[in-house]
C-alpha cells in the first residue's frame, strides 16, 4: 500500500510537470518563454508580449502589442493589483485607428481613460492641471506697436461706451468666448500687454492735462 501511494505522487507530479513544460519553458535564472510568443519575468502566465512580475503578480512592467487592432500598449503599475475596477497602473498607447497615432497617456484599467495625449504634431493636451516652476513660450509677437506715433489710441469715451454695452474690453474675448473655446496663452499675454501701453499712454496724457491745469491755477493766484 505504501508503494502504490508514491508511485501515485510520483505519477501525479510527472503529469504536473509534463503539463507546465508543455506550457512553458524555464531558464535557470527563472525568465519564462511561452510558447505562444509572450516572454516573461517573475510569472509563470505572463499577461502581455513582455513583462517583469513582482513575486505576487501585482507590480507589473509589461508591453503589449495586438496586430489585429494595431495598438501598442507600454504599461506600468507598482505595488497594485494588475485587474479588477481598482486597478491603478498607467498605460502608453499608440494605434494609428484606435488613438488617430496619437500617443496617450492613460490611467486605470481602460486604454480609453486618457490624462495626457501628444499627437504627431507636438500638440501635448492634458486632462488635468499643469503646474511648472518656468514655463516660456516663443515666437509670440509684442504689443509694443502701442508706442508707435502713427498709433491710434482709442478715445476714452468710445472704450467707455464699448464697456457699458460689451461687459468687457475691446479686442479682449468675452467671458462666454473663453468658456467655450478656451485662451491661447500667448496671445492672450500680447492682449494684456496692449491694454496696459494703453493704459499707460492714457496715464502720461493725464498726468501731462493735471500738470497744465495745476500751472493754470498758480498763474491765476
Amino acid at each position: 500500500m505504501k508503494t502504490v501511494k508514491i508511485n501515485f505522487l510520483a505519477a501525479l507530479a510527472f503529469i504536473v510537470t509534463a503539463t507546465v513544460s508543455a506550457q512553458h519553458d524555464y531558464d535557470s535564472q527563472g525568465m519564462i518563454y511561452s510558447k505562444d510568443g509572450k516572454v516573461s519575468i517573475g510569472n509563470k502566465s505572463p499577461r502581455s508580449n513582455f513583462g517583469v512580475y513582482s513575486w505576487d503578480g501585482r507590480t507589473t512592467l509589461g508591453v503589449v502589442t495586438n496586430q489585429y487592432s494595431g495598438m501598442a500598449i507600454l504599461e506600468i503599475a507598482g505595488g497594485i493589483a494588475k485587474d479588477g475596477a481598482g486597478y491603478k497602473g498607467w498605460k502608453l498607447v499608440h494605434s494609428n485607428n484606435h488613438t488617430g497615432n496619437k500617443l496617450y497617456f492613460s490611467y486605470g484599467k481602460s486604454t480609453a481613460n486618457n490624462k495626457m495625449t501628444l499627437s504627431p504634431e507636438g500638440n501635448l493636451g492634458i486632462s488635468g492641471k499643469f503646474e511648472a516652476k518656468q514655463v516660456k513660450i516663443s515666437k509670440t509677437p509684442t504689443a509694443d506697436f502701442v508706442f508707435e506715433e502713427d498709433y491710434a489710441l482709442p478715445e476714452l469715451a468710445k472704450v467707455e461706451a464699448f464697456i457699458t454695452k460689451n461687459k468687457h474690453l475691446p479686442e479682449i474675448a468675452s467671458a462666454k468666448e473663453m468658456e467655450a473655446n478656451g485662451v491661447n496663452v500667448g496671445e492672450f499675454q500680447i492682449q494684456l500687454l496692449q491694454k496696459i501701453e494703453e493704459l499707460t499712454l492714457y496715464t502720461i496724457k493725464q498726468q501731462k492735462q493735471i500738470e497744465a491745469l495745476q500751472q493754470q491755477v498758480v498763474g491765476n493766484k
